[in-house]
């Protein structure tokens, strides 16, 4: 009994000694950084949704935050976003804000010029305003992290809430004007690709799209499918990925990228192979050509027949 205590005495110690020495290792967070003080009904704010990933080395996330219906949104800003390759685009469902995306080469925190310690980095950002006097509570209801190793595991992140209180007394501000109303500039880095994946939409062709806007960030995507080099005008909003409706490939496909101030930028995608018929891509002077010639072959092929008949007869 006496040994089995000296040995109890020492595993006790040492599980201490080590919980006393271990590196401590924290757990990611989530964030909602907003307005502490109240603020007046119809005044317009900015909440931030932040990582700080704790030293942990993070390359993806998929999060859904509980937005309030006492907050009216009023706009979705990605430009300062640490996620450059969204799979996901934050979009509102009318319940929810949604959004899931990419950090290629991982994301340990971000530091400020010549700071030392890195600090949380913006996911996305938020314009909203309060409806009515009181208390809205905006909460991250799910959130999924997954660490820049390749081994597919899922971190669940500590997801804090953000408690906003309005007033009637206070001065009204216009935050959205501010934002956007100096941005003169069209996004960048517009890339798109069209694939096809037998795991992905029944094997149909589908496009995947990305840019970015660092002033006042992306507002929407356009698609449009036109038989001509040029766009048709029949643009539809889109997201990436995009399920081509011509899946034929033989349309002509354009990406339209509009930030927040009307600025947009355009690319198009050629149709799958030159085979596209050329009365569809032209215009009529393709199509006088295609009979002109079609014209000198029968002649020709008149002429070698009459030719041959004189020859044998």
């Amino acid at each position: 009994m006496k040994i089995l205590r000296r040995q109890g005495c020492c595993l006790l110690g040492l599980i201490m000694v080590w919980f006393c020495f271990a590196p401590s290792v924290e757990a990611a967070k989530l964030r909602l950084l907003g307005p502490e003080a109240p603020v007046a009904v119809g005044q317009e704010m900015r909440i931030d949704l932040v990582l700080d990933p704790e030293g942990q080395d993070l390359n993806a996330v998929g999060v859904r935050v509980n937005w309030p219906a006492e907050l009216e949104l009023l706009a979705i800003l990605d430009a300062q976003s640490i996620v450059s390759l969204w799979t996901e685009r934050p979009r509102y469902d009318g319940q929810d804000l949604i959004l899931s995306g990419v950090i290629p080469g991982g994301y340990t925190g971000s530091y400020s010029p010549g700071g030392s310690t890195a600090g949380p980095g913006i996911i996305v950002s938020v314009l909203a305003k309060s409806k009515r006097v009181g208390k809205a509570l905006i909460a991250v209801s799910e959130a999924e992290l997954y660490p820049n190793d390749g081994s597919g595991e899922v971190v669940y992140p500590d997801k804090e809430r953000l408690m906003v209180k309005s007033s009637e007394s206070l001065p009204v501000m216009d935050l959205v004007k501010a934002k956007t109303s100096d941005d003169k500039n069209s996004p960048q880095g517009l890339v798109a690709s069209i694939e096809r994946d037998a795991l992905v939409a029944d094997n149909q062709w589908f496009v995947t799209f990305s840019a970015y806007d660092q002033e006042s960030g992306i507002k929407n995507f356009y698609i449009d499918e036109s038989k001509n080099p040029e766009p048709s005008g029949d643009w539809l909003v889109a997201g990436s990925p995009f399920i081509l409706i011509d899946q034929s490939r033989s349309s002509y496909v354009f990406i339209k990228a509009v930030d927040w101030n009307g600025n947009e930028a355009l690319i198009s995608l050629a149709p799958a192979s030159s085979s596209v018929s050329l009365l569809k891509l032209g215009g009529w002077w393709w199509r006088w050509w295609l009979i002109a010639m079609m014209g000198v072959g029968v002649i020709a092929l008149a002429y070698l027949i009459k030719k041959i008949r004189r020859h044998y007869l």
